[in-house]
């Protein structure tokens, strides 16, 4: 017997950092995938540039310890 299951309706996944030295870093939604248009519409215009702009912001703050950790 086989079990299908079910499709999800909307699909999000979110990205929480923990460095090493503690802190914590809510980077949050970096992909999604919506059964409805209107949400759909809005992750690929407004969404995904927000959810780049968290995830590149985070990269740079990694550089930045990373650089005085070294010194």
């Amino acid at each position: 017997m086989v079990h299908r299951a079910e499709s999800a309706d909307d699909v999000e996944l979110g990205v929480v950092i923990h460095r090493a030295d503690g802190t914590i870093e809510h980077i949050g939604l970096v992909a999604a995938t919506y059964r409805s248009p209107l949400r759909r519409a809005w992750w690929r215009l407004y969404g995904k540039r927000r959810a780049q702009r968290r995830i590149r912001r985070a990269n740079r703050s990694a550089a930045r310890l990373a650089a005085v950790s070294k010194e």
